[in-house]
């Protein structure tokens, strides 16, 4: 989930003797002990850029630009040399260099080591960059017998190489101030930018001129007292402080204990060592378990030995808690096997799962029980068990508990306990940082399994004053703000603050939705790994433009706000991904807070008008007497329940059907088109192309064909159908109840040929006969969906069609809000709506924020009525808008850009 830090630099390099080398590029190179070659994965190609003649790296064919160094010049040694570089400023971003190193043992790594950044701002011109190189072997050990290699797209005019440093270069500012100042970004006063992980003197600079204030390192317990008890060593973190301070940054160390990659060996190793188990597979991992009391008095020796060193050095801008977990969020281990975190201790066991089977749990949980329940018959008789002694009350997994209590009881347990353990470091970092901002490192969605009920974590720490940095985002808007407003609700309720940090990768479109889900979430920081800017010129060119918009403004409560029934989550998995499915449905039409059952009995419910219950009507008994008050005194409460949708909903095609008509199942605008039992789209990894979007279908799914009636049509289905889908069913795909085919295991695209006397309405059903299937089930995997057959493209074509087909257009569904149940409760209502409603879902929801909540007395709750991938928030000057399509719109007289943000309007 967590990246290490890609460093992107350029290369220098070095003899014992005075000389340089060099070779200007071009059409024909000019060598004097430098060449390039151009073969494989450094294919480069001569050009003119800029009125220069240079080669470019053939990015068609190849990611680097190799040099060969001559052996009479620099050849198996330990050099330290300098490298220059005439290269085209197409930035901003760090042009990535690696080199043969020095090492006992030449490896792979050893012989494409990173070194210093070769600083690019985007000025668009030839510039001129010099970095030092260290350590250098220059061995013709990396591919095509080259000695170092430039990675990415560039174009490069000219190369040095010298054991003395040009005249005016300056190793702490390799960047003329004229040019740092000219290309500067700037971000709204008092948010906080950070990129991680760590910076050397060149990233560090480039790193200030895109707005950053801090830069985060993983300061792992290992790091620094690997050698033994007490045998300290700072010198790594010494050199970023000195880093950091040089080029006016602040840090964020992100202080990590008890993960398996951040303890030292001789606790790991050792007798003091008390790993989880998992009650899945009965098997230990490698991450120390929160309930080892060997483990506290180690982690706050850490901290006091960090504090004392870097407490009062004046560059720390907040500290991060990394305080379990596979990378040092507060859940449990989670995966994936292997991986970066198993470099230092090993392969260990990891996977997503329960992590409560080692002696030390199992004592905790029957202690919780023993409090909760007094007496062993009180606990028989909730759990209905016939339990002979409190020895024989273990742990379990969920899904083989006694019944629901006892279920409820063993969730509810592993959540407290990691709200515990977060709230004791939290608690102990405030003793040794009495005034320094502190922030708990979350992550997940909140599933059950995680451990992190993120509620009650804002709520544990706030009296710490420490706020949360929740570490779950990627590039879709939606699916971020479904995953990170609880955060942002519970922090903003309980008077503290939040941050919100990437899972892993981000395009240059998720780029913009971060900086937007920052702002419109009242978030006070934003972390990006710094490739997921820098590593390409649309990202980058993108967070420019984005960046003026990243402000520290607390927006006013939302008035719409979703309940999140972790009882319901506990009882049934899917129910999370249902929960979030509405949560991202919602935010189409208006901005809303995610909020349960702590901060409801707390009152959160205070500015809200509209709840929304995305899984009937089940709630904790305290919580639904808060709810049930709050509805009498005027609150309108909208319960999805399992209620026929029939009736309530109509498809209607606009105009004519087209002649060539096409839907992408799994992208944008698919959902009008669907009924039945569908899951969340997806990428089609199954598919040919896995590049493709889909769905997995549940075990009824159906798809709207617009057709025209009387007129033949050719369909096309592709699909890929597990065996377990046909398993006890015919596999029939029938249109409109006719039979025109049979599903067989596999990839398949059918084509369907239907006469034209079969189509007798404008708008035909096409449904499949599968049985559901569970992964977790069928191939022991913790997916516990109920799955179907994976669909990524159905369409439709008339005879004599011509022209593009039309994609994902050409339907409506029509709500009959006549049909809908309301019930009046004093002053308030209660609005039911059909659960798993397919392709009337979005109408629905239009309807209940639009026409049936003005009258029930809550205007003005839509902050933007369409689902069109253009989103609104409402701050105390206006409107900020997101628009996350690839065209520019206009909405309330604000111009938003294509994947662009804008501000204004009522």
């Amino acid at each position: 989930m967590r990246l290490a830090t890609i460093a992107l630099f350029c290369l220098a390099i070095s003899p014992a003797l005075a000389k340089t080398v060099s070779v200007d590029l071009g059409p024909t190179n000019r060598e004097s002990g430098l060449s390039v070659p151009s073969a494989g994965d450094g294919a480069n190609e001569p050009a003119e850029v800029a009125g220069r003649p240079c080669r470019k790296v053939a990015s068609d064919k190849s990611g680097y630009l190799y040099v060969q160094v001559a052996d009479d010049a620099f050849h198996a040694g330990d050099f330290t040399v300098y490298l220059t570089c005439d290269v085209f400023d197409d930035g901003p971003r760090l042009l990535t260099a690696e080199y043969d190193s020095v090492a006992a043992e030449p490896t792979l790594a050893t012989k494409y080591q990173r070194g210093p950044g070769l600083v690019l701002l985007g000025t668009g011109k030839w510039v001129r960059r010099t970095v030092k190189i260290e350590h250098a072997r220059f061995g013709n050990g990396q591919n095509h017998g080259s000695d170092l290699r430039l990675a990415g797209t560039c174009a490069v005019a000219r190369i040095e190489l010298g054991d003395e440093a040009p005249a005016g270069f300056d190793p702490d500012r390799p960047v003329p101030a004229a040019e740092l100042t000219a290309n500067q970004v700037k971000i709204g006063k008092g948010m906080e930018l950070t990129f991680g992980n760590d910076a050397d003197a060149n990233a560090a600079l480039l790193f200030r001129a895109f707005g950053v204030t801090s830069v985060e390192s993983y300061v792992t317990w290992q790091s620094v007292e690997d050698a033994g008890k007490g045998q300290w060593d700072w010198s790594r973190w010494d050199r970023q402080v000195a880093v950091l301070k040089q080029a006016g940054l602040k840090w964020v160390p992100f202080l990590i204990a008890g993960c398996a990659y951040a303890t030292p060996k001789w606790f790991r190793e050792g007798p003091q060592h008390h790993p989880y188990v998992c009650l899945d597979h009965g098997k230990p991992s490698k991450v120390e378990s929160l309930w080892n009391p060997a483990l506290k008095p180690e982690i706050d020796r850490f901290l006091a030995a960090f504090a004392e060193r870097y407490r009062d050095s004046g560059v720390i801008e907040g500290v991060l808690l990394g305080v379990t977990g596979i990378y040092g969020e507060s859940i449990y281990p989670a995966g994936p096997e292997g991986g970066w975190t198993a470099d230092l201790p090993g392969p260990y066991h990891n996977h997503g799962g329960w992590w409560a089977g080692d002696a030390l749990a199992v004592a905790d949980f029957r202690a919780r029980l023993r409090k909760q329940y007094a007496s062993l018959d009180k606990l028989n008789t909730a759990w209905g068990t016939k339990l002979a002694n409190w020895e024989a009350v273990t742990t379990f997994l969920p899904d083989k508990a006694p019944n629901a209590t006892a279920r409820e009881d063993f969730v509810r347990g592993y959540e407290e306990t990691m709200t515990e353990w977060s709230r004791w470091w939290v608690e102990g970092t405030r003793k040794h940082f009495p005034k320094t901002e502190i922030y708990l490192c979350t992550g997940g969605d909140g599933a059950p399994y995680l451990g992190a009920d993120f509620t009650a974590q804002a709520k544990a720490i706030a009296p710490y004053g420490a706020g949360i940095r929740i570490t779950n985002e990627g590039s879709d808007y939606a699916a971020n703000f479904a995953v990170t407003r609880e955060v942002a609700t519970a922090t903003r309720w309980y008077g503290t603050f939040c941050g919100f940090e990437p899972a892993g990768t981000v395009d240059e479109k998720g780029v913009v939705a971060r900086v937007y889900n920052a702002t419109a979430s009242g978030a006070r920081q934003l972390h990006y790994y710094s490739p997921n800017v820098l590593d390409s010129p649309e990202a980058a060119g993108n967070f420019r433009r984005a960046a003026p918009f990243l402000q520290r403004r607390q927006p006013p409560p939302p008035r719409v706000a979703v309940y999140l029934p972790r009882a319901a989550w506990a009882q049934d998995p899917q129910a999370v991904g249902e929960t979030y499915r509405i949560v991202r449905s919602l935010r189409e039409l208006c901005d809303l807070d995610l909020v349960n059952r702590t901060s409801v009995v707390d009152g959160v419910l205070k500015s809200c008008r509209l709840l929304v219950l995305p899984t009937g009507d089940f709630l904790e008994p305290d919580a639904k007497a808060v709810i049930g008050r709050w509805v009498s005194a005027g609150g309108i409460l909208a319960r999805f329940e399992d209620l026929p949708i029939a009736g309530l909903s109509q498809p209607t095609v606009h105009g004519e059907a087209p002649a060539h008509w096409r839907l992408l199942v799994g992208a944008a605008g698919d959902e009008p088109f669907l009924f039945g039992d569908w899951n969340g789209p997806e990428m089609g990894r199954e598919f040919p192309d896995p590049t493709v979007r889909k769905r997995w279908s549940g075990a009824a799914p159906g798809v709207y064909v617009p057709v025209v009636s009387g007129q033949p049509v050719s369909l096309e289905v592709e699909v890929v159908t597990p065996g377990h889908a046909l398993a006890g069913a015919t596999g029939e795909i029938r249109l409109d109840g006719q039979v025109l085919g049979k599903l067989r295991p596999g990839h398949a695209v059918y084509k369907l040929e239907v006469a034209g006397d079969r189509l007798r309405k404008p708008v035909a059903k096409l449904t499949v006969a599968v049985t559901g299937w569970r992964p977790s089930e069928k191939e022991g995997t913790t997916d516990t969906r109920l799955l179907g057959i994976a669909v990524t493209r159905v369409e439709a074509i008339r005879a004599g069609a011509t022209g593009e087909a039309v994609v994902n257009q050409g339907l409506t569904v029509a709500i009959d809000r006549s049909k809908l149940p309301v019930e009046r409760r004093g002053r308030g209502a209660l609005v039911q709506l059909p659960r798993n409603a397919g392709s009337a879902e979005q109408p629905l929801l239009q309807a209940l924020l639009g026409p049936l909540a003005r009258e029930l007395g809550a205007p003005n709750l839509a902050d933007d009525e369409a689902f069109d991938h253009v989103f609104a928030t409402r701050l105390g000057q206006g409107r900020l808008w997101l628009n996350m399509t690839d065209q520019p719109v206009e909405r309330a007289g604000v111009r938003i850009e294509a994947f662009g943000i804008g501000l204004g309007g009522p």
